[in-house]
């Protein structure tokens, strides 16, 4: 059997290139199911939850970067849920490869780590500007905001029911 080294499409013997790529075909067919071969002798490990589908793509990057064979599974039916509505309230779990856990688990602390400092930083600079900006007492909170729409709203119903 002959296949496309681009994008691995079959041929039958005799077809010497591939039809949408025109590149030589290979007759060796080894090295195409390489990748399952490692997948199937991966002995996965969680490594951690990722409560959305951002939190799990940004480990994967940062995993895939340090060349750290990883992927996400959904949690329960959150696969399912995905598919029909795009997103899941599950999460998903992390895995990688057990011989590597270990330095997964320091790519993970250390990332961990700077986003914690980058929140306490960001916190730091908002007290900040709080302390040092000016009392106006025309600025209200969206809170306050919210109570007196409201407010408003139930006394237009109170009256209009009257009337």
């Amino acid at each position: 059997m002959r296949y496309c080294p681009k994008c691995h499409s079959e041929y039958k013997d005799g077809i010497t290139h591939c039809v949408d790529c025109h590149v030589p075909l290979i007759i060796d067919d080894k090295n195409k199911n390489t990748n399952d071969q490692d997948v199937v002798s991966m002995e996965p490990v969680v490594l951690a939850p990722a409560m959305d589908q951002l939190d799990g793509d940004i480990l994967l990057t940062l995993l895939e970067e340090a060349k750290i064979p990883a992927f996400k599974k959904d949690k329960g039916v959150g696969g399912y849920m995905r598919v029909y509505m795009g997103y899941s309230v599950y999460g998903a779990d992390i895995y990688v490869e057990k011989s590597a856990y270990n330095k997964a688990k320091e790519i993970l602390d250390s990332f961990m780590a700077e986003a914690d400092d980058s929140f306490h930083d960001f916190a730091k600079v908002k007290k900040e500007e709080e302390v040092s900006a000016p009392w106006n007492p025309f600025v209200i909170s969206s809170s306050m905001a919210t109570r007196v729409i409201l407010g408003i709203s139930v006394a237009g119903l109170i009256l209009a029911a009257i009337l």
